[in-house]
């Protein structure tokens, strides 16, 4: 087991994980050396493997080397010789754990903190930005406080009951992370900003952030507790999105298209109206209501959003056309936290990341930090 006292300056990436009864797992790495395997318990000696293609099998409960079996369900695998690890397509510094709990699989990544910063850094700012030094500043100091706030709670819990097994998720479940990476912006505004975070009353906050808020005032949306981060409960708007692409949308589904994501497909009615029934103070969509002749269904916008993978935001319109349904909305994403494309425009209108960072989240403050066991 990966040990809960780890330094903080480490972050633990959840890659994959699968239940035991799953079909045959299969995970395959690279290295060039070769890779290092060692039983995290420590009861058996590290092994050195001179393979340049390591396959992991899980196969009636039990862990598979390159077809041979080990006596243990919980290792460590590291690069031999310094380098980096292949996985799927990307590049990884740091070890690799492979690790077992309540029949369930877990595939983690334990890199350090300003790695992983720069590796979101790249998957979640956009393409045309990596030259702007300041605005990755601001974007590295947000994602170094989101991850640093996770981690916290992550310890927390495992010192209450059962060691956590990850931190984070590498998708945008958390923040998405593929990896590393040589663009040097970015390294530059990673370094830059070494140690610094965003905090409220002296804690790392869990610094929310999406594409494009579409003006939307976050302390107008309902169901989101802004007693536990009061500095996400910003009461006034952002208008600097407003300018950008990113701010407004539309989109056309066909009749066919949304019965089948409704799971109507063999209802013989054809769509005969849709309409928004509720939305928030914030101007969240929170009911659609569809009609197929005599059928109803409703749907909460949450549930729209995820079944309708176009639509971009929760703030949206619909109406019924002769070509199918068109939904016109606003902003990209969950409206909550620093506006990306907002904050750009503030960093390119001369506002310094610190003055942006106070405008999306009030309340905190920037101070360097530095993180012990």
């Amino acid at each position: 087991m990966v040990d809960e006292r780890q330094p903080l300056c480490c972050v633990r990436v959840l890659l994959d994980k699968h239940d035991e009864g799953d079909v045959e797992l299969l995970w395959t790495f690279a290295a060039e050396h070769g890779f290092v395997v060692q039983d995290i318990a420590g009861k058996r000696r590290k092994e050195e493997m001179g393979c340049a293609e390591l396959r992991v099998a899980i196969r009636g409960g039990m862990l598979w080397l390159n077809g041979h079996r080990v006596l243990t369900r919980n290792v460590q695998i590291e690069v031999k010789d310094g380098g980096h690890l292949f996985f799927q397509g990307n590049e990884y510094q740091g070890s690799f754990y492979i690790l077992y709990r309540d029949k369930v699989w877990y595939l983690v990544n334990r890199v350090g903190l300003e790695e992983y910063v720069c590796s979101v850094l790249r998957s979640e700012g956009w393409p045309g930005w990596h030259r702007e030094l300041e605005v990755n500043k601001l974007l590295a100091i947000t994602i170094r406080s989101y991850v640093t706030a996770t981690m916290l709670e992550s310890r927390r819990r495992g010192r209450r009951s059962k060691p956590e097994m990850y931190d984070v998720c590498s998708s945008n479940i958390h923040q998405t992370y593929r990896g590393t990476h040589s663009i040097i912006k970015l390294r530059e505004a990673v370094e830059a900003t070494c140690s610094i975070v965003s905090v409220y009353k002296g804690k790392p906050i869990k610094a929310m952030y999406d594409i494009c808020c579409g003006g939307v005032i976050p302390a107008h949306m309902t169901g989101v507790d802004f007693t536990a981060a009061p500095y996400l409960a910003r009461n006034y708007a952002c208008s600097s999105c407003v300018v950008c692409k990113a701010y407004s949308w539309e989109v056309i589904y066909t009749g066919a298209e949304v019965q089948a994501l409704l799971g109507l497909t063999g209802v013989s009615a054809a769509l005969s109206s849709v309409r928004i029934t509720r939305t928030d103070k914030a101007g969240i969509v929170q009911q659609v209501v569809f009609k197929f002749g005599k059928r109803v269904v409703k749907l909460s916008g949450k549930k729209v959003y995820a079944l309708f993978k176009d639509i971009k935001s929760g703030v949206f319109t619909v109406s019924l056309e002769k070509n199918g349904v068109r939904f016109r909305g606003r902003g990209f994403g969950h409206h909550m936290g620093l506006c990306q494309w907002g904050a750009r425009e503030m960093i390119r209108s001369g506002m310094s990341y610190i003055e942006v960072l106070s405008f999306f989240y009030p309340g905190s403050q920037v101070q360097r930090i530095e993180i012990v066991t």
